[in-house]
């Protein structure tokens, strides 16, 4: 990767029209973005990664390779959540970018629609527009799906509540939507990238022109403008009046804007939630509550009504009260928000080993995360995949993670069930 491929990336537009201005980044990582705020020469660059192993991989580790970007005048690192330092922080910035920040460790394990992500949440983006100057961008780039592209209908949605949650008016005109465009000999359902330019001021004539000029020149898709649409459905999405009907109305996935009590950004497609349940619902009853029935006696169902209830309450309650609950106290605990870089002298004399957890424990990061990072930011990674995925057959079958989930839980509840048919027969007292 050279710094002229920076320049026509689609995750950089929004440097055509910030000029000398101050960036802040969001998710580090291999240094792309910062790199990508040099080579537009922005004025300065302050880059927040929560990862503290990242930070000293790329600055440290590996920093011959990616040239210290730490040492560069105009570029400051922080270990920190991103959220949590702008809400501490009274700075403003010409330009936020989010650019594809997620995490793909739940998804072998088909749970991706349940990780949190608190960077898209109604709550984030008000706080990121409270930090925009009055002509700042904020830059959020994602997955383009095609021929529906869910995702960014969904960013889009979520960019017009957030608006709309901050009291300004006619969102359609704070917003442009620009995705990479199809390839020569590239499938019509290939996937690309698609970027969301959001300001609190609207965008001027000017800006618009920049975008579809650049936008031409690049083979770039524009999906949304003030004056122009090439998919009806953002027209809809950026109407404060329009929106909310067609959400209800959306029948590819669950477009409705998450909120940080309910931070579920992935979390498309209902059906799939509502096909667990059922699934797990009716395993249970099969190999669990119809084996107690059949082979307990009558009399000994009945003496224990009360306490089989009293029990399922207890496991409700504990499922629908108590973990929300505990994962609330938990995030707002202030062993959990300290940092991992905190010294204090004091503490690591009494407590070296941090056994009570005075500052935040350090994690390691996977070494394949490290490795794809420098890879990426060196321009050496290959993208090509290397061949079927393990049980690849049972993707194919189904074209999601259901099945995979369901043979899981099935292999659970099969065990479990020989383990209770196993159990050698109790000798009653004479």
């Amino acid at each position: 990767m050279t710094h002229e491929t920076l320049l026509y990336a689609i995750t950089n537009i929004a440097h055509y029209l910030t000029k000398a201005g101050r960036v802040f980044v969001i998710g580090a990582g291999g240094g792309r973005d910062v790199l990508s705020a040099l080579v537009f020469d922005q004025r300065a660059v302050v880059a927040v990664e929560m990862n503290r192993a990242i930070i000293e991989a790329v600055n440290d580790v590996f920093g011959d390779l990616t040239g210290h970007l730490d040492r560069h005048a105009k570029v400051r690192f922080v270990n920190d959540e991103a959220r949590s330092y702008l809400a501490r922080s009274r700075d403003r910035f010409d330009l936020i970018q989010i650019s594809l920040i997620d995490t793909w460790a739940a998804t072998a394990a088909g749970a991706f629609v349940l990780s949190e992500n608190t960077l898209y949440t109604t709550d984030a983006w008000k706080l990121f527009l409270d930090r925009l100057t009055p002509e700042g961008i904020l830059s959020v780039s994602r997955w383009h799906g095609r021929p529906v592209p869910a995702e960014m209908y969904k960013v889009t949605a979520l960019a017009t509540n957030s608006l709309r949650g901050s009291g300004i008016p006619n969102p359609r005109q704070h917003l442009i939507v620009v995705a990479t465009g199809l390839r020569a000999g590239e499938a019509a359902d290939a996937p690309g990238v698609a970027t969301l330019l959001m300001k609190r001021t609207p965008f001027t004539e000017a800006e618009v022109t920049t975008i579809e000029n650049l936008a031409e020149k690049m083979h770039f898709d524009v999906m949304l403008t003030p004056r122009a649409a090439a998919d009806r459905a953002f027209v809809s999405l950026a109407d404060e009046r329009a929106i909310d009907e067609f959400v209800a109305t959306f029948t590819n996935g669950d477009l409705s804007s998450p909120t940080d009590d309910r931070p579920f950004f992935f979390k498309m497609d209902a059906r799939l939630l509502n096909g667990l349940f059922r699934v797990v619902g009716s395993l249970t009853l099969a190999f669990i509550v119809v084996p107690v029935f059949l082979k307990a006696e009558p009399r000994v169902l009945g003496d224990n009504v009360g306490l089989s209830v009293a029990f399922a309450a207890m496991g409700l309650g504990f499922m629908l009260v108590e973990i929300a609950q505990m994962q609330r106290l938990i995030l707002t605990s202030q062993t959990y928000r300290s940092a991992s870089s905190f010294y204090n002298a004091g503490n690591i004399e009494k407590d070296p080993t941090n056994v009570f957890l005075w500052r935040y424990p350090v994690r390691r990061v996977e070494g394949e995360v490290i490795r794809d990072l420098i890879l990426s930011a060196s321009g050496q990674i290959n993208l090509e995949a290397g061949g079927p995925p393990f049980f690849g057959f049972l993707f194919d079958l189904t074209k999601s993670y259901l099945l995979s989930f369901i043979l899981f839980t099935l292999a659970l509840v099969i065990s479990a069930f020989l383990i209770l048919l196993a159990r050698p027969p109790q000798k009653q007292a004479k």
